[in-house]
């Protein structure tokens, strides 16, 4: 009999490889080469059908919950209508599609604490990978031009050795070189290391001070606005949290350093380098910020004329008329969405959004010890996600562990079981 340990073991590898190939990476998300665009797909696909399979032995083993299935056939609803409406590109469709299948199949399939495990595997991993980049862009910084090249859909070159990238157009040479690990933008990286730091403290039996820190370094090298907020919100929210009531002074001490830190920066330091490209561009009236703020204001308004099934991925068109109308604060905003709660709502209208929403705010509430906590950190989650915009599989996995009513048990009856 395969024992449930070698399962979760085979589980946990699956994982780290949907996160490796996932379209939030630069290798196989924003590509120029399109080969590589079809991978995760492919892997999604995989498992899909891998992941039953293997928890049940055979798809005609599997057992339907009707209550779970019926929010993933809403999802899934929602958006075929809203694509049929909005004369969506089909393999946009497909591929979003497959993202949300395949969060539903893991929630599914694999218990909270084995997918916790190998994220945070993962993380370790691409943490340490996009340090060693770092450490070769400062030291040895012509090292990088015998690298493996990779042009971005946007047409930046990055330098990369898989496990991180660097991006060479108004990086390089700087005093302040951003790493992306292997996201497709440092925001994104620096996203992904703050749900490994909530993993970290509040999902994970206890949490371990050296990865902590391995996690807060690499994303000092984000230099990420919203990652060194979310950061902050989510350290101070365990500080106060009764899960820290065991934890060392010393930990809670160099948290509220670190926060005490980003307040320096953000408030006593407006002539240097740091504060101009982490905080500065909150108020400077920049691109960078101003689309964030854009895609809050101007997203809601397009989602207020078309709420029911939204606009589709042709959500640029309908910003446009927005971004462009005269006395529009943020004109120079740009018409793409970078959050990932209002990007969902707009392409697939109010229903989709509230209910991701509500996914989300459950899951938080899983973990959180008090109404408090669980405001805290449903805010943490929000803030993370009006930085980046997010296609993949993950924000999903968070949405149906949240509305989730059972949770898995390897020993729950012989269908469960595996023969060697």
């Amino acid at each position: 009999m395969i024992k449930s340990e070698r399962i979760d073991k085979i589980v946990s590898a699956l994982i780290i490889v949907f996160l490796f190939t996932s379209v939030d990476t630069l290798l196989f998300g924003t590509n120029k080469n399109q080969l590589f665009l079809y991978i995760p797909r492919i892997i999604a696909v995989l498992g899909i059908f891998g992941l039953p399979i293997l928890f049940h032995g055979s798809l005609g083993k599997v057992k339907i919950n009707f209550r779970e299935l019926a929010t993933l056939l809403l999802f899934l609803f929602l958006m075929t209508i809203s694509s049929i409406i909005n004369h969506e590109n089909t393999l946009t469709f497909i591929s979003r599609s497959l993202a949300i299948i395949l969060g539903y199949s893991i929630c599914r399939n694999v218990r909270k604490e084995v997918f916790f495990k190998a994220f945070d595997k993962a993380m370790i991993i691409i943490s340490i990978g996009a340090l060693i980049m770092e450490l070769i862009a400062y030291l040895i910084p012509s090292l990088l031009l015998h690298l493996p090249k990779v042009y971005n859909t946007a047409d930046k070159l990055h330098y990369t050795f898989y496990l991180s990238s660097v991006y060479d157009r108004n990086n390089l040479g700087t005093t302040l070189i951003r790493t992306s690990g292997i996201f497709w933008e440092p925001g994104a990286f620096a996203i992904y290391l703050v749900l490994a730091i909530f993993v970290q403290l509040f999902i994970l039996d206890s949490p371990r001070i050296k990865t902590i820190i391995l996690y807060l370094i690499a994303l000092l090298f984000t230099f990420s606005t919203t990652g060194y907020i979310s950061a902050s919100a989510l350290l101070l929210t365990y500080i106060f949290s009764e899960r820290s009531s065991g934890v060392s002074k010393r930990l809670k001490r160099l948290f509220i350093a670190i926060i005490v830190v980003v307040l320096i920066i953000s408030i006593g330091a407006e002539n240097s380098e740091l504060y101009s490209k982490v905080f500065g561009k909150l108020t400077s009236g920049t691109s960078s910020a101003t689309t964030r703020y854009s895609s809050i204001f101007n997203g809601i308004k397009v989602v207020l004329d078309h709420p029911i099934f939204g606009v589709g991925s042709q959500s640029q068109d309908y910003m446009a008329f927005y971004v462009d109308s005269v006395g529009n604060q943020y004109s120079n905003g740009g018409y793409i969405i970078t959050n990932t709660v209002v990007g969902y709502t707009v392409n697939y209208g109010v229903l989709f959004g509230v209910l991701f929403v509500i996914g989300t705010l459950k899951f938080v509430k899983i973990y959180a010890s008090s109404k408090l906590e669980e405001i805290m950190l449903f805010i943490v989650f929000l803030m993370a996600y009006s930085g980046e915009r997010f296609f993949s599989f993950l924000p999903f996995v968070f949405v149906f562990y949240g509305l989730k009513y059972k949770e898995i048990d390897y020993n729950e009856n012989s269908s469960n079981k595996f023969s060697s």
